[in-house]
Parts: C-alpha cells; sequence; structure tokens
C-alpha cells in the first residue's frame, strides 16, 4: 500500500486529483454564491416587478397594510378573490330623514327639501358601483323611490299609496 501512495504522489497523479476536486469545489462554491442574494445584498428601492418570478410574491411576504387602494387596479379584485369582511367595512353611508329634509340620524349624506314629497340627496363619495335602498316611514300607506342623477347623488321622492305626493319621514342605506 505505500508503495501504490508513493507511486501516486510522484507520477503526477495525485495533482491531476487534487486540482480536479479543487476545481470542483470552487465552481460549485462560487454556483452557491451567485445564487444567493440575501435582503442585505439589495440597494433599497432596486428590485424591480421584472426581477420577481410570477407568483413569487405572497402575502406572508408583504407588510400588513402595506398594499392599498391606489395599489391595485379598479374591478380588479372579484368577489371570490376575497372573503366575507376581509376587505373592511363598506362605508357607512345611512339617514334617517324628517318630512322637512332635516336628518335625524345619519352620516355620509346631506340632504336638501325642494318640494313638497320632493328631496336632494349629495352622498360624500360616488355611490354609482352601491346599492341604494330608500324606504317610507311613515306606515305601510306610503311610498318613497329614487332617481339616480350621478354617483353622488339622487333625487327621493315621497307620496302616499294613492299616489298624492307630500312630505313624509324616509330611510336612506347605502350598501357598497
Amino acid at each position: 500500500m505505500g508503495r501504490m501512495i508513493r507511486r501516486a504522489f510522484s507520477s503526477g497523479r495525485y495533482a491531476a486529483v487534487a486540482s480536479t476536486l479543487a476545481l470542483v469545489v470552487a465552481l460549485s462554491g462560487s454556483a452557491y454564491a451567485a445564487n444567493s442574494v440575501r435582503s442585505t445584498d439589495i440597494v433599497d428601492g432596486q428590485v424591480k416587478s421584472s426581477d420577481l418570478k410570477d407568483g413569487g410574491v405572497r402575502s406572508v411576504d408583504l407588510r400588513d397594510e402595506s398594499v392599498t387602494g391606489a395599489d391595485i387596479f379598479d374591478k380588479s379584485i372579484e368577489t371570490t378573490d376575497h372573503s366575507f369582511g376581509s376587505l373592511g367595512r363598506s362605508p357607512r353611508i345611512f339617514a334617517y330623514v324628517l318630512g322637512d329634509g332635516t336628518i335625524q340620524a345619519g352620516q355620509g349624506v346631506t340632504v336638501t327639501r325642494q318640494a313638497d314629497g320632493f328631496y336632494n340627496v349629495t352622498f360624500s363619495s360616488d355611490v354609482s358601483s352601491c346599492a341604494v335602498t330608500v324606504t317610507a316611514e311613515s306606515g305601510p300607506a306610503s311610498v318613497a323611490h329614487f332617481l339616480r342623477t350621478s354617483g353622488t347623488t339622487i333625487n327621493v321622492q315621497t307620496q302616499s299609496l294613492a299616489g298624492t305626493i307630500g312630505d313624509r319621514v324616509w330611510n336612506l342605506v347605502t350598501v357598497c
């Protein structure tokens, strides 16, 4: 055995094996280093969308409340993309309106009485994609209905079941 080891060292085989082994170790080490980028290696603000693999960023990778409405394309989120209530509460826009147009309780709206049984409602934000409901409060013999005039205004009319237009108490609820 000793003779074999001496022969391997003297014939240059050991040098060839050692240099090949050193080359393999060196190349594998640099390949690891080239593919191992840590956050401390990145200059702030230098990673761009094109640098990321599709689906490479998950919700756990984001800080809480770091994605805002401005970061999301309009109409890009469908009801199947989130669970009920996960996007926070919808704006509370409602009113309990007396016959003279006074808001007894509510928020997110202003009401102006135009004439007997006619009211103009202005919302604090665009509700064109929201469900608006208006109901008469003055018992079963009253009706309230509205006409949408823009994303921020509606006109409300109150009347009896017989069709007589007049001031009545009414409610407004908006669900967005």
